[in-house]
């Protein structure tokens, strides 16, 4: 199954066992009804600094926990959602992440 053009080039960058995993889970959870990207896969060290950064040295929210080196992103086998309406519009708060994150 093809995706969506970001969800596709996200899951390009991660490692190989890391893709069949991200396309077992997209294939599940649209299966499930949810709309769903893969919004994010690997990061460089650099990238995942700038994004601890946040809420921290930079203004605005907390959004993760891990500098670089230290996340999954770092290593090509993690990936991040966003799930979306069926109009294609964002949901920043929705009970369906909570739903994707058991499929």
């Amino acid at each position: 199954m093809r995706f969506d053009t970001r969800t596709e080039s996200c899951i390009f960058s991660l490692l190989p066992a890391a893709q069949d995993q991200a396309r077992k889970f997209m294939e599940a959870c649209i299966s499930d009804g949810i709309h769903l990207k893969i919004v994010t896969g690997y990061r460089t060290y650099a990238e995942q600094d700038s994004i601890y950064s946040r809420g921290r040295t930079v203004p605005g929210p907390i959004v993760t926990d891990k500098r670089g080196g230290y996340s999954w992103h770092n290593f090509g086998i993690a990936w991040d959602i966003g799930i979306f309406d069926e109009q294609g519009l964002y949901q920043s708060d929705s009970p369906y992440y909570q739903r994707a994150g058991v499929a």
